[in-house]
């Protein structure tokens, strides 16, 4: 609650405690599944008061990772104008878990900010080859089109953003990657094009 959360930090809460294990207020408003009309205002109190938006547990988490992951867009949109660090060490697939739980506007919003678009997790997926598979068509396009996504970049089996959006028919995506020049005769490690 906003009201309570003011009044806290008018009493002089510590608005960077964190518990045992790693989680501040900032963190625990990003976590929120309910009342999402007090995150976005709590999130700016807390930030306003002081807050460390790039804070980590020792599990990597920041508040931008927490927000990302419940689906919190506009807790999310506060902390990347406040100046979490959309590329943090170990924050960089944060792209990627937007992309892969399908939150366009955090997705976008990350892009706009810079995250690294071409980072890729422990499968070489990438954001777009993510957004390819899964057929986020918006957020491929602002790949393709605005961010500069490499369009060649191949997971662990040598499957391109082009060799995913074929296969799950994804027709807009697959399009506007050959529009863009990706490699239409790249193989897989099968030699599957």
């Amino acid at each position: 609650n906003t009201d309570i959360a003011l009044s806290l930090i008018k009493a002089g809460a510590d608005v960077n405690h964190a518990t045992k294990n790693g989680t501040t207020a900032l963190m625990a408003v990003a976590s929120f599944i309910h009342r999402e009309s007090d995150r976005p205002d709590t999130a700016l109190a807390l930030i306003k008061a002081g807050a460390d938006v790039n804070y980590a547990n020792k599990d990597g988490d920041t508040a931008l990772t927490r927000a990302t992951d419940y689906r919190n867009s506009d807790t999310a949109f506060a902390l990347i104008k406040a100046g979490a660090d959309v590329n943090y060490a170990d924050t960089a697939l944060i792209l990627i878990w937007a992309v892969r739980k399908g939150n366009t506007d955090i997705a976008l919003a990350l892009i706009k900010a810079g995250a690294y678009v071409n980072h890729a997790d422990e499968y070489g997926t990438t954001a777009l080859i993510e957004a390819a598979s899964e057929g986020h068509t918006d957020i491929a396009l602002a790949l393709i089109k605005e961010a500069g996504a490499n369009l060649n970049d191949a997971d662990k089996y040598g499957d391109t953003a082009l060799i995913w959006a074929v296969r799950k028919g994804n027709t807009d995506i697959a399009l506007s990657l050959i529009k863009a020049g990706a490699d239409v005769n790249h193989a897989d490690k099968d030699g599957d094009t």
